[in-house]
């Protein structure tokens, strides 16, 4: 059912048990998770993956032992199959770890399915999902949350710098701490058509996010660009992202 996974959920040695790299992966269409790491995850590190047309993003449901980092990834366009809901970050199942959540880019705000697919609405989509028993410590920080639900912060942690706009105008869940001034304005993104979901300029994106070291300083592997970071997943002067799957020959 996950894009990327593995068995048994929820043992400090399954799925991914430690030390381990996910990176620059392209994942459509699974029923459930796009990338679940719901086991120990002991320094756990995925980047720059594409997810599309999960019910998930990505599970941490539970992280037992951690650290987990998940950075630098798009998450977008969420699919039900038979869920109330969805979500980019699905949290809970009682674990004791900690997980780090810099840079993301989730764009979720269509409550519609694609033209011929069978799984259906979602109902609601959220940033934080939960998944049932008390969350991880959850940092995050620098990431956009476009929704047509909530954000549902879990509560426990640091949420900071980071990028919400809910498309559906309700008022968010009192939980949600807020206090960077969450805007309630489109993110601007270059083409939001073929989800090019590069900050044009111009961008409230653009120059509002926070230094995170060996994350986005100068001497990162992924350099700021201007007076400060830009939210989400991409620099103003990135490379156009990949939006489908392309072949190999």
């Amino acid at each position: 059912n996950d894009c990327i996974g593995g068995h048994p959920n929820g043992h400090p040695r399954g799925v991914f048990f430690r030390d381990t790299d996910i990176y620059n992966n392209y994942c459509e269409a699974a029923t459930d998770d796009g990338i679940s790491l719901d086991s120990g995850s002991m320094n756990i590190r995925a980047w720059n993956n594409t997810i599309k047309y999960t019910v998930i993003g990505f599970s941490v449901t539970p992280i037992l032992l951690g650290p987990v980092y998940i950075f630098r990834n798009v998450i977008m366009d969420v699919e039900a199959d038979n869920y109330p809901s969805c979500g980019a970050i699905k949290h809970g199942g009682g674990g004791d770890g900690t997980v780090y959540i810099y840079h993301n880019t989730a764009y979720m705000p269509s409550l519609m399915p694609r033209p011929g697919n069978p799984k259906g609405n979602c109902g609601g989509t959220y940033f934080f999902k939960g998944g049932g028993g008390a969350s991880p410590t959850i940092f995050a920080t620098n990431n956009v949350m476009h929704v047509n639900g909530k954000f549902d912060w879990p509560g426990r942690g640091v949420e900071e710098y980071n990028f919400g706009y809910d498309e559906d105008g309700a008022p968010e869940s009192t939980n949600y701490p807020g206090d960077d001034g969450i805007p309630q304005i489109h993110p601007q993104y270059t083409d939001e058509i073929t989800r090019d979901l590069r900050p044009r300029v111009g961008s409230p994106l653009i120059d509002k996010g926070k230094i995170i070291q060996g994350f986005n300083d100068k001497d990162s592997a992924w350099p700021y660009s201007g007076s400060a970071p830009d939210i989400g997943r991409f620099e103003l002067d990135d490379a156009p992202p990949r939006t489908s799957l392309v072949a190999v020959e």
